[in-house]
């Protein structure tokens, strides 16, 4: 029975592009569908009539139609996958909780309070900002805090800017270490620590995403890891605990590879699911604010529930990448490199 691997050559396209690219363009195209409908009642109910004519459209047409829409969906979900990269993977996965296998390895982490609790001040803005509509307010207090929330954010953005720019002149990192050790900037880091913080932490133990390996397993990872990588010590490469562990197990065996290829899948829809509600929220919020005659009863529930669903998906998101994937990388390298022994 032929396999999958032997139409590879000829089939450019595996089922990430479905879940990670074509249904979160689909799932983004719907929102905005719905809230124009909305705004619009009644636009399109035209579109779901059947007119006399629907029949005489040329074949060759109805699949080129077809194909457009999958085409621009697909563009969509590429999009929306840059806006998830930068928006999860850069603010809250790097910025703010790290990086699954540092944690599971306790390989420590540098620190580097004042860029976390940027990123952790940025985006609790961020989400503030998509429930302030959804709350039940009249629309010029919400113009007022949505005015509010954006030029915190702003204020943050250029601050992080600021920042960078210090840093990459001469003696910048000393500079700012100087700076950062007075008592008036330590200010900036109390809500971090005294908000956010145990609600991470609430958070992280809620969804048993505080277990991590045992210290027999941990050594036996180091040890098998040194020795399949010609001595490689694990503590000090960072990224490569995840990438050299991953390219060993999915090369060897099949079973791993399809396993954690069913976890990729997964837990990029979740990531690029949840890009896409808070991606069409935006938009709406934008919307909003130069349109205030939309801001509908039915508008507040609609945002309300998308900022629900997509913290949804980020939750599970988080719990697929860390919790299985992640761990499941480097169980299989231990695995194969155990039994190949």
């Amino acid at each position: 029975m032929a396999s999958s691997k032997d139409f590879s050559p000829f089939v450019p396209f595996d089922l990430y592009d479905f879940f990670g690219y074509l249904f979160p363009g689909v799932l983004f195209s719907t929102n905005m569908f719905i809230f124009y409908n909305i705004i619009n009642p009644g636009f399109y109910a035209g579109w779901f009539s059947t007119p006399q004519n629907a029949f005489d459209i040329p074949f060759v047409v109805s699949i080129a139609i077809v194909v457009g829409a999958i085409v621009i969906m697909y563009s969509l979900g590429h999009i929306i996958a840059t806006i998830s990269h930068i928006i999860i993977d850069r603010v809250l996965i790097d910025g703010i909780e790290g990086y699954p296998v540092n944690f599971l390895l306790r390989i420590k982490r540098p620190k580097r309070p004042y860029s976390e609790a940027t990123f952790k001040y940025l985006f609790a803005s961020f989400n503030a900002l998509l429930i302030i509509p959804a709350l039940p307010l009249s629309y010029p207090l919400v113009l007022k805090l949505i005015i509010i929330t954006i030029s915190c954010i702003g204020f943050l953005i250029m601050q992080r800017i600021i920042i960078m720019v210090v840093r990459i002149s001469p003696n910048g990192h000393e500079r700012a270490h100087r700076v950062g050790d007075k008592n008036p900037f330590k200010l900036f880091l109390i809500p971090a620590r005294l908000i956010i913080d145990p609600a991470i932490e609430f958070l992280r133990k809620l969804l048993g995403m505080d277990r991590g390996f045992s210290d027999t397993f941990i050594k036996l990872y180091r040890e098998l890891f040194s020795a399949r990588f010609g001595g490689l010590n694990s503590l000090q490469e960072n990224s490569d605990n995840y990438w050299l562990p991953a390219f060993a197990a999915i090369s060897n065996e099949e079973v791993h590879d399809r396993t954690l290829n069913t976890w990729l899948h997964l837990y990029g829809f979740s990531r690029n699911a949840s890009a896409s509600l808070y991606l069409s929220s935006t938009l709406i919020v934008g919307h909003l604010i130069y349109n205030p005659q939309t801001f509908t009863g039915l508008v507040p529930l609609f945002l309300g529930t998308q900022w629900f669903l997509a913290s949804l998906f980020g939750i599970r998101y988080w719990i697929l990448y860390s919790h299985y994937y992640s761990k499941g990388v480097i169980r299989a390298f231990v695995e194969y490199e155990t039994r190949k022994k």
